[in-house]
């Protein structure tokens, strides 16, 4: 005897037909209706594939159901993403890197002989040293954009930003000045490590070949007045756009 239909007795069990049963108005035996059935249903889903399941919906009417298998596992897009962000974070350094090296390549090729357009307007010592300055310049541009790299991958990945994040929304709320508040904070930390080489690039190297035109007054004035700039134009711009999405 079907384990199903244990405990249902027979048609016309001592003598009385056994009443048909009735469904209510709408309803398919497939479907499930309160509480108790939702909390069945999800019991039997959760048994192996290979069983039988039997679902009741009052104590005169049972029916059977086998799950389906063959279920594909979604995607999981949580950790796809982060992967798929390092992935071209890499993949933009590497081609930066590359086109530098070809640029390197290009320049040392002709580094020998003053092109013909320019042998009217620029003398072999200048041209020299415009190369020379090129070429520094080129490398020093390869390792900053490595540092760069290092650092976004750093922030991005070390757990940093959701851990400050979560400072601020426990100081300041979930407002969207507050959000805002954030961000800036973390473009400004972002942008911290890379000051000592816009400093070397500026006074050392730009210095070696004579080509500085600025103080470090003037410098630090310029960083200065961005910064403001930042906060009096895109911090409010940037909430706005917050409060609208």
């Amino acid at each position: 005897m079907d384990k199903c239909g244990a405990g249902v007795p027979p048609a016309g069990f001592g003598g009385v037909p056994q009443p048909e049963a009735q469904e209510p108005p709408g309803e398919t035996p497939g479907q499930l209706a309160g509480e108790e059935a939702c909390a069945t249903l999800s019991t039997a889903l959760a048994r192996p594939s290979n069983q039988t399941t039997c679902l009741s919906r009052s104590s005169d009417l049972r029916f059977c159901r086998r799950p389906a298998i063959g279920h594909t596992r979604p995607v999981d897009l949580v950790n796809f993403i982060p992967w798929a962000a390092a992935a071209l974070i890499l993949a933009k350094w590497l081609v930066e890197l590359w086109l530098a090296g070809l640029n390197q390549r290009h320049v040392r090729s002709h580094a020998h002989a003053i092109p013909e357009p320019l042998k009217d307007s620029i003398d072999p010592l200048t041209y020299a040293k415009s190369v020379e300055y090129t070429l520094a310049k080129s490398r020093f541009g390869q390792l900053d954009d490595t540092w760069s790299t290092g650092v976004l991958l750093a922030v991005l990945f070390s757990g940093a930003l959701p851990r400050a994040h979560q400072f601020f929304i426990g100081w300041l709320g979930t407002a969207a000045w507050a959000q805002g508040a954030f961000l800036v904070v973390a473009g400004i930390a972002v942008a911290l490590p890379g000051l000592p080489f816009d400093w070397h690039a500026q006074f050392k190297l730009e210095e070696r070949f004579g080509f500085n035109t600025t103080t470090p007054r003037l410098w630090w004035s310029d960083r200065l007045k961005g910064l403001l700039l930042a906060l009096l134009l895109g911090y409010p711009l940037l909430v706005l756009i917050l409060k609208i999405v």
